[in-house]
């Protein structure tokens, strides 16, 4: 598919489900720097295979933001994708939520991948939409879309960095959370950020181009957490080692069913 055919199929599937917009950022589910191949979805739909950008599509139009650093590249995999080049911080261009606020219909639906949009994304879009009482719908179109050839999910060897090295256990560090949370009169947390994953369980692993991440959710309770992971790529011996420190290991895709 070119670009072209792939904006078409995206706007027929928008009119499937009574979308007027998308919006598709560059993160994903754990809004790491370096993206896995699994979720440059704005580079797949857009042709623009740079590390920045933010693409919008609606029923009648398209615009992709990038910053100073990508312009003449943007320019250059863009050309004939009916997709405009919006060039971030630059004098007369609006960003992506005065365009969308611009175009969306009064009432019209917006969605977005959930997972894979930030909250301050998302209070950013609903403040410039609530003129229009526009709504946000989580809603994933690209991975429908995205089937021939879409990478896998990174799944590395995983191992534990030793606690000599790491200055504490898996399950010190636990006991030390527990106690702040309590604090906060919080019951549980969710780890989402792949580094304070790592940081927690003295967990190490290649998902990530340029840091040593495993792509995994922690939820920490009072009395257990649970790591959310490929449980195929984790050996026996780390294992082991986790259940002792208290931690229950799910699938990764298990993640918000449990919750």
């Amino acid at each position: 598919m070119t670009v072209v055919d792939k904006i078409a199929a995206l706007r027929a599937a928008m009119e499937a489900e009574g979308a007027d917009g998308v919006y598709v950022p560059s993160s994903d589910p754990h809004m790491t720097e370096y993206l896995p191949a699994r979720w440059r979805c704005r580079a797949w739909l857009s042709g623009f295979t740079g590390s920045a950008g933010t693409l919008c599509v609606t029923r009648e139009a398209a615009a992709l933001w990038t910053d100073g650093r990508y312009f003449i590249q943007a320019e250059r995999q863009l050309e004939g994708s009916g997709i405009t080049l919006m060039r971030m911080a630059q004098p007369g261009v609006p960003t992506a939520e005065e365009w969308l606020a611009d175009r969306m219909p009064a009432g019209g639906t917006l969605a977005l991948d959930g997972a894979c949009t930030s909250v301050s994304v998302v209070e950013s879009l609903e403040k410039a939409l609530a003129e229009k009482r526009a709504v946000l719908r989580d809603h994933d179109f690209v991975s429908a879309l995205w089937q021939e050839g879409r990478p896998p999910i990174p799944a590395t060897e995983a191992w534990l960095l030793e606690p000599s090295r790491a200055g504490l256990s898996a399950g010190e560090k636990l006991h030390i959370l527990r106690e702040r949370l309590a604090r906060q009169n919080a019951n549980a947390m969710l780890v989402c950020r792949l580094d304070s994953v790592a940081w927690l369980l003295n967990l190490r692993a290649d998902d990530v181009e340029y840091n040593p991440f495993a792509l995994a959710y922690c939820l920490v309770e009072p009395k257990g957490a649970h790591l959310f992971i490929d449980t195929s790529r984790v050996p026996a011996g780390v294992q082991t080692v986790l259940e002792a420190q208290g931690v229950t290991l799910h699938p990764y895709g298990d993640i918000r069913d449990f919750l």
